[in-house]
């Protein structure tokens, strides 16, 4: 039995979920600064994860019980595959132009499964939901426009690349959610979806010859004990609003906390200046997504 009001709780959960997800994109910042292939320190840092995962988190006696598991592993190991193409594109974006208006870009590409949930998938859409779709789409054009010396070229094309992998990981780690009556009992997904990234990066490392320096170590487990956690404080908070039926505002909510928490380090600790048309752009954006959760 809940002790506290499920509603007080799934927020405090979303509010925490948002802000791990800022400090993972912190770390991701720190490391493209510190190494031109960071595919070594995202290796260690999945398969740490991963580790965790299989040893602590899976419910072996349960796997048995579930069903589609061919489909299962297909379509959270893509997500995880895709997320590691998002991870070293951001790393490109990172290196060649504002982190800030990288990082909010690139999580705005929740609006594609938001959209593929309403155009395919059957969920029902109001005003207010449509009016953050209208508002996240009248942000791009702001923040897209980075003055000359402020971004290197190729700036645009990798920060569109990390778009385009983050779209296709969200839609691809929600398939299973949505077929009836299925459920991850084994609590199988986010461990599958670390093992994948971290085979696709040990690939990676491989081939770029990506060493992992002994200081990022530490820094390599960080991530990834923040990465455990933000799973668990996602699917707390999942459970406790879903119960009020309002399990979509989950993503958009916790999103739009990451991106102002990361926007904010950004300009007070990467002195990266937040003129007006910028920071008109990220108020669009993240007012939009907070109206995608009212659906």
């Amino acid at each position: 039995m809940e002790m506290y009001n499920p509603m007080l709780t799934g927020l405090m959960f979303v509010v925490v979920t948002g802000l791990l997800w800022a400090m993972l994109g912190i770390v991701m910042a720190r490391v493209a600064e510190r190494t031109p292939s960071p595919s070594g320190f995202y290796t260690v840092a999945y398969g740490l994860a991963a580790i965790a995962g299989w040893a602590c988190a899976v419910e072996w006696s349960a796997l048995s019980s579930i069903s589609r598991i061919g489909p299962v592993v297909f379509w959270t190991g893509g997500a995880g595959v895709m997320s590691a193409g998002y991870q070293l594109s951001l790393a490109a974006a990172f290196r060649r132009g504002p982190r800030g208006v990288s990082w909010a870009v690139v999580q705005s590409a929740l609006i594609v499964p938001f959209l593929l949930g309403v155009l395919v998938g059957g969920d029902k859409i109001g005003p207010a939901g449509w009016g953050g779709v209208a508002l996240v789409l009248a942000a791009l054009p702001f923040l897209g426009d980075v003055r000359s010396g402020a971004s290197r070229p190729g700036w645009g094309l990798w920060v569109a690349a990390a778009f385009t992998f983050v779209a296709c990981q969200q839609t691809m780690a929600g398939v299973p959610s949505r077929w009836p009556g299925w459920e991850d009992t084994a609590h199988l997904r986010p461990t599958l979806a670390c093992t994948a990234t971290a085979a696709v990066q040990s690939i990676s490392a491989w081939t770029t010859r990506s060493a992992v320096p002994r200081a990022d170590l530490m820094l390599a487990a960080i991530f990834a004990v923040v990465l455990l956690a933000s799973f668990t404080t996602l699917f707390a908070a999942l459970d406790r609003f879903s119960r009020l039926s309002v399990g979509a505002a989950v993503f958009p909510i916790a999103v739009g906390i990451s991106i102002l928490a990361f926007v904010c380090w950004s300009a007070r600790f990467r002195n990266e200046p937040m003129d007006g048309r910028r920071g008109l752009g990220v108020g669009l954006l993240t007012t939009g997504i907070l109206a995608m959760a009212m659906r």
